[in-house]
């Protein structure tokens, strides 16, 4: 039914810019820019050294269409391919904002993961590093700095 050119993604993370304070959005980075925003602190359930696998969804988008231009049957895993240890990511975003506190109520290391990304490697390109990923957050903070409310 898909034919014969169908690709299956398996996502990590992706995220962008998601403060959005009259509707307010229920994903993670979401409740992190607005909790920052209004209270000056970012709320975890989890140990900052939880690492997890993101990719901010312009990097995405590019990386879809890259597939999408190829037209190769297969299945994928899309992300960094890295583990981002959480409280680094809630790190820049508050370097970029400015400030900020980092409040945790669990100190569980759970839920971790990343993805294999060597068969998107051996096919596409995949630039993407922490580099890039601290300025990607730290450009996100000083963009919520700048929100009115």
């Amino acid at each position: 039914i898909c034919g014969e050119n169908a690709g299956i993604f398996r996502m990590a993370n992706i995220f962008s810019y998601e403060y959005a304070p009259q509707a307010p959005r229920k994903t993670f980075l979401g409740q992190l820019l607005r909790s920052l925003k209004r209270e000056g602190k970012i709320f975890f359930d989890m140990a900052p050294a939880c690492r997890r696998d993101f990719l901010p969804v312009e990097i995405c988008a590019r990386l879809l269409a890259a597939r999408a231009a190829d037209r190769t049957a297969g299945t994928y895993n899309l992300g960094s391919g890295f583990g981002l240890a959480c409280g680094d990511l809630a790190g820049w975003i508050m370097e970029g904002f400015g400030g900020g506190e980092l409040v945790c109520t669990d100190m569980d290391i759970s839920d971790e993961f990343f993805l294999n990304m060597d068969h998107w490697r051996s096919r596409f390109d995949l630039e993407v590093d922490s580099t890039m990923l601290k300025a990607y957050c730290v450009e996100l903070g000083r963009r919520l700095e700048c929100e009115r409310s």
